[in-house]
């Protein structure tokens, strides 16, 4: 066993560039408007033989927002950022803050106009601060504050802010998705009748800084019990969500004490925010104001 374990290590640092060789890249991240560090995640991409980008190494940043990519290569890269709200994903459902962005400068959604970075070998390249932007509209951070409605059903009614980064004012509708389905009316019947279980849209104008939206999900007795998760969105409509959606959920015919924490850990299919922005399968890209660039399959 020690045997093949040395043999392994061995391996591993055959495949590293030597220490002659190996080159390093590092920064910091902060926030566009106050200058402060985040908390963010790197991923960074390094250019193949036929001319594209292959995922080489992912990093976080520390407490002051600096971050390290070490032994690499010589080659050309590209770097993509995520920063994340400061709150705890345990206890809070985490706003969505922050707009992705790739090295230097450039949004997320605009990979035909990324800058790359040559690394030759033997370098150590610090790279010009990485200046994350506010979305301009965003949910913002809620407590997880488990709501039980009793087995023969009722409605819950979920509170949400939305923060409007910009200084226009404008009208939004917001809906929302469950799993499993819930009616928006007061109907005694229950079935799986629609994509969107309790689209209810609600018009709701946003001024600058911080608005309460208002949302309602009726179950009746048919209802099985349990948790429901939420996702609730704001935008012009299904196709044109103008933020990430806030997630939530709530329990139904069962006591306080089942109804915990544990179940949005469970929702979010791997215990934080992050989890959940990483097992999306879709990615919608959005500009400085607002407007939807593209919705579909994430793409390198």
């Amino acid at each position: 066993m020690k045997k093949t374990f040395l043999i392994w290590v061995t391996a591993c640092m055959l495949a590293l560039p030597t220490l002659g060789t190996a080159a390093t890249l590092s920064g910091v991240v902060i926030e566009d408007e106050s200058g402060a560090p985040l908390d963010a995640s790197l991923l960074l991409y390094k250019r193949n033989a036929t001319g594209g980008f292959d995922f080489t190494a992912a990093e976080g940043t520390d407490a002051a927002g600096n971050y390290s990519f070490n032994y690499l290569e010589a080659g050309t890269y590209f770097l993509e950022c995520e920063a994340y709200a400061d709150c705890d994903p345990e206890t809070e459902y985490c706003a969505d803050k922050y707009l992705p962005q790739l090295y230097d400068g450039v949004q997320a959604w605009d990979f035909a106009h990324k800058k790359n970075i040559v690394l030759a070998s033997g370098s150590a390249k610090v790279l010009n601060p990485i200046r994350i932007k506010a979305r301009p509209f965003y949910f913002e951070t809620m407590p997880i504050d488990p709501v039980v409605i009793p087995d023969s059903g009722g409605t819950v009614k979920i509170t949400a802010t939305v923060i409007n980064t910009t200084k226009n004012i404008l009208g939004m509708l917001f809906w929302g998705e469950m799993e499993p389905p819930c009616r928006a009316d007061h109907s005694r019947f229950y079935d799986l009748w629609a994509l969107y279980p309790f689209a209810q849209h609600t018009w709701k104008v946003i001024r600058p800084g911080a608005n309460k939206v208002v949302l309602t999900c009726s179950l009746g007795a048919q209802a099985p019990e349990g948790p429901y998760f939420y996702l609730v969105f704001g935008g012009a409509g299904y196709v044109s969500p103008k933020m990430p959606p806030l997630e939530g959920f709530f329990c139904k015919g069962v006591s306080a004490d089942e109804c915990t924490t544990d179940f949005a850990v469970a929702g979010r299919r791997g215990g934080t925010a992050r989890a959940v922005r990483a097992n999306r399968n879709i990615a919608t890209r959005f500009s400085e104001d607002g407007k939807v660039l593209e919705t579909g399959p994430r793409k390198k």
